[in-house]
């Protein structure tokens, strides 16, 4: 009895702490937001960042093994998180990214009713490696999120025609990345995409910006909250990498306040 007590216990906790780990993908109820009129308009990336940001800090945290090398948190730093990390810094001021339709269907039942949540930001592409449950992701987000009201904001990315502001906001990240580290913000894992977004807004209030769990491989083939080896076509994409090269170089050309907890290429 002690024994089923306890593992009842457990998972009580551990499905209220997260309900954006692997692990428990199907264990929300439905908490749909309430709707509003059809005129719904998406945010401006521009407009958000003006409006809302007020932090000394960016801390950019994919899910890769270094993430459990954060062990400091303050709410003077707006942490931005992809997929899994961000049940690291749930209990303080974040920014969710994702791509990925697990994560984006949990999302869309779920939200986030987190005091620190300061939005969610979601990237569609139309490249030629974007598949069929990509383009059905977008076209289910853009339905829900214009005849439901969201309390935060909910902004979107895409190069994907005729899709208003998300192309706008995409327009925005993507010259910056092309000008300056000679990227396309296109194709990207969503550590490396994210990465991008956080230099960007790091770069626009002068604040220095650190990095945790895109190890690219480095440190174990795994998440972060995980034991299970993922395999390395995934993490340790050529393309990803690359990208990873052109960023640090960036970073350090342009002498930017930059720390990297990463397995890869650290510089502490």
């Amino acid at each position: 009895m002690m024994l089923i007590r306890y593992i009842l216990d457990f998972f009580v906790f551990y499905f209220r702490k997260c309900p954006y780990s692997r692990k428990n993908f199907y264990s929300n109820l439905l908490s749909h937001k309430k709707k509003t009129s059809n005129n719904y308009k998406f945010t401006k990336f521009e407009d958000w960042f003006k409006n809302t940001f007020n932090f000394q800090k960016i801390v950019v945290l994919g899910s890769g093994p270094s993430l459990n090398k954060l062990k400091k948190f303050d709410l003077t730093t707006l942490y931005l998180t992809s997929n899994s990390s961000v049940c690291k810094v749930i209990n303080y001021n974040f920014v969710y990214f994702t791509f990925t339709r697990e994560y984006i269907n949990t999302y869309l039942k779920k939200g986030f009713k987190q005091k620190g949540w300061q939005g969610t930001f979601f990237l569609f592409t139309k490249s030629k490696k974007a598949n069929s449950i990509r383009m059905a992701s977008y076209q289910k987000i853009r339905s829900y999120l214009s005849t439901n009201q969201s309390h935060k904001n909910d902004i979107l990315f895409s190069d994907i025609e005729n899709s208003g502001i998300a192309n706008s906001n995409y327009d925005l990240i993507n010259q910056f990345a092309t000008e300056n580290m000679n990227l396309k913000f296109v194709d990207l894992n969503s550590g490396v995409s994210l990465l991008i977004i956080g230099i960007f807004l790091a770069q626009k209030r002068k604040i220095p910006i650190e990095i945790y769990g895109i190890d690219a491989g480095m440190g174990g083939k795994k998440y972060a909250n995980s034991k299970i080896e993922i395999p390395g076509n995934e993490i340790q994409n050529s393309k990803n990498i690359s990208a990873l090269e052109k960023i640090y170089r960036y970073l350090k050309d342009n002498n930017i306040d930059f720390t990297n907890h990463t397995f890869y290429k650290p510089n502490v």
